[in-house]
């Protein structure tokens, strides 16, 4: 997962000054909670850096849903930027929990609708992959715990440093994941806690073992269907990514993890077709 530090813009973003310069009918009710908005701009940082204390309620909750209909809604200026922040962003891994997929849809990452004022505001807007959305929903802050439920990748250098590894075994005949994961010893103790918490709640292990059964099903499958090599068919995949013992990618994660047992690429191997397949007859263009 990449670390987004470059995505930070602080309490000067610009996006809500494009909101009250449009001209969208609820603009006016803008002007009336500028000053507002903006001294909660202020103390965003506050709020995520001291982690332990729950961000004070929203100031603006009378006037909230205009904020969250500019953000649903957004004028023509604005909405460039949020489609940008949505979809031009070059990742190619969730930034929440390293799902091998561009992320295509938004996280408030204080929710908008407990704090409406941060609708509009880029550093509460994260790219997030659409199985990581409904899964942290609403919840920011555990009472429990006394800390928030999930890290933000703008803020918390710490996820980038977070490294996969799946282990492959054979049981009865089919491959078996296991995920683990890995830090490097310089992470302190309460950044490790802060990691183990949020893989925790966005139920990561699981949805690895989960993505892997669903690759090892696909290429069954693929070797069903057409003469192939599974092992240089994988060595190449590696070849195209940037690996290391731990990769930072679940995918580049499941090559390795088939790669380094061999049993298991014979057991993808067996079920390759040993001829190619007969055309039924001849085709042709329509």
């Amino acid at each position: 997962m990449k670390d987004l530090s470059h995505l930070r813009t602080g309490p000067g973003c610009s996006w809500f000054e494009l909101a009250i310069g449009s001209a969208k009918k609820n603009t006016a009710i803008l002007g009336f909670i500028k000053y507002a908005v903006r001294e909660r701009y202020e103390e965003f940082d506050g709020f995520i850096e001291d982690y332990q204390t729950e961000p004070r309620k929203s100031g603006i909750s009378l006037s909230g849903h205009v904020l969250i209909d500019f953000y649903e809604h957004p004028p023509a200026a604005l909405k460039t930027l949020l489609e940008a922040r949505r979809h031009d962003h070059t990742l190619d891994e969730c930034p929440y929990c390293g799902f091998p997929r561009a992320p295509e849809t938004l996280d408030h990452f204080l929710p908008k609708e407990s704090w409406p004022e941060y609708s509009i505001f880029s550093d509460n807007l994260v790219p997030q992959c659409r199985d990581c959305a409904p899964i942290k929903g609403v919840k920011y802050f555990c009472e429990h715990e006394n800390q928030p439920f999930f890290l933000h990748p703008i803020y918390s250098p710490a996820l980038s440093t977070l490294r996969f590894k799946i282990e492959v075994t054979i049981v009865k005949g089919k491959l078996v994941f296991s995920p683990a994961f890995s830090i490097p010893e310089s992470i302190t103790d309460a950044d490790e806690k802060r990691i183990s918490a949020h893989l925790k709640n966005l139920h990561i292990k699981q949805r690895i073992v989960d993505y892997c059964d669903e690759q090892y099903r696909h290429w069954i499958r693929i070797a069903q269907s057409k003469p192939c090599d599974i092992k240089s068919i994988f060595e190449s995949r590696l070849s195209e990514r940037e690996c290391d013992p731990y990769p930072n990618n679940w995918a580049t994660a499941f090559y390795q993890g088939v790669l380094k047992n061999q049993n298991a690429v014979r057991e993808l191997q067996r079920h390759v077709v040993s001829k190619p397949l007969r055309s039924n007859g001849a085709h042709r263009l329509i």
